[in-house]
């Protein structure tokens, strides 16, 4: 599965410049936010802080730099995912979980249907990736639970599970 390339990042910061924000220290990189304008919502693809500069509140002052580009666009939310580690970060930021799951259609379990009532489910959608179809379903989660995690990747038999964050803005 191929992430976004540099000239996708070009044409969607070409489309929307008000979505990249970078930190420097005189003329030394600390940190970047990048979102992707996503119609009524914004979709904050990339936030990395350099090693040495991480602990500094640098990734804290973006994120609100970039809720109140949001908000002055009349977005409805912020929303992302976010690394193994990073999760805390966006909980302290006031942005709710929720559990992202992919899997091949062509994997899906006998008992999908079953599973599916097992959970609050937030949204299933399907979508042609690659040369397959694949099952993108969001579980509704009240915290961070790895052990939940670990379980719905073996049940779903998932390719990939990420926490979800979103943060609504009240306009």
């Amino acid at each position: 599965k191929a992430g976004r390339t540099l000239q996708d990042i070009q044409k969607a910061h070409a489309q929307h410049p008000e979505y990249l924000l970078g930190c420097f220290n005189r003329k030394e990189f600390c940190g970047a936010v990048f979102g992707l304008d996503q119609e009524a919502d914004l979709f904050v693809g990339e936030l990395a802080i350099e090693t040495k500069f991480r602990g500094k509140s640098i990734g804290k002052k973006l994120m609100e730099k970039i809720e109140k580009i949001a908000r002055t666009n009349h977005k409805r939310k912020i929303y992302l995912g976010a690394r193994d580690g990073a999760e805390e970060f966006y909980l302290k930021l006031g942005y709710k979980p929720s559990l992202f799951i992919q899997l091949h259609k062509k994997d899906r379990p006998s008992n999908f249907n079953a599973l599916l009532k097992k959970y609050i489910v937030r949204s299933i959608n399907e979508r042609k990736e690659g040369s397959g179809l694949d099952i993108k379903v969001t579980l509704k989660v009240d915290k961070i639970d790895k052990n939940l995690q670990k379980k719905a990747e073996k049940e779903f038999n998932a390719y990939n599970t990420i926490f979800l964050f979103e943060k609504q803005f009240k306009n």
